[in-house]
């Protein structure tokens, strides 16, 4: 099915192992031929978390096929180490015009439900740019950012840095964007 927001192509999944690896050859464009990539291997570190419940487990399993079919379907190369956060495998990748993009797969869960659409709205001024999304699959292709944060600088320009952000992202929320204040709420009440 085409996506919903950039035109994406998505075909079925394909059966696959813990480690998936892709069809030996895919065309891109016309006459270009990109050479089966390396099989996605989950992080240990990222692979732990399957700690969290049968729900991570499940995920955690199916994470390298995902990753290996979207590799296919959006005709990506990986390009360097997998990375991963509190609950999203990043994918250093490479499109079929040789840009340096970054694949996103996140957890399906209430806390990310509006990525994509907050994404989308902000066009990629004052946040990174989504450059494709497939939210079913909790898929996200985002513009390649450089090393550099926030901890190089003092606390001083750090927060004229995020001020001047601010200025940019303070937009009105789109619709499909759930309210914070439930999630806030819920987060809260954990600590205590």
């Amino acid at each position: 099915p085409e996506d919903q927001y950039f035109g994406l192509r998505s075909g079925p999944g394909r059966a696959g192992r813990r480690i998936a690896t892709v069809n030996p050859h895919r065309t891109v464009g016309q006459d270009r031929v990109v050479p089966r990539p390396d099989p996605v291997i989950v992080p240990a570190a990222f692979d732990g978390y399957r700690r969290r419940g049968p729900q991570w487990a499940r995920w955690l399993d199916g994470l390298p096929r995902l990753a290996s079919t979207l590799l296919t379907d959006w005709a990506l190369e990986l390009h360097g180490p997998p990375e991963h956060g509190w609950g999203s495998l990043v994918l250093p990748v490479r499109d079929a015009q040789g840009r340096a993009l970054v694949l996103k797969l996140a957890f399906p869960e209430p806390d990310t439900a509006g990525e994509i659409p907050a994404l989308k709205a902000w066009r990629g001024e004052g946040a990174v740019r989504l450059e494709g999304a497939d939210p079913r699959r909790g898929a996200m292709l985002l513009e390649r950012l450089g090393p550099a944060d926030l901890h190089s600088v003092d606390e001083e320009d750090a927060t004229r840095v995020l001020a001047g952000l601010y200025r940019q992202i303070h937009i009105p929320a789109p619709p499909t964007v759930p309210a914070l204040a439930p999630l806030v709420i819920e987060w809260l009440d954990g600590l205590e």
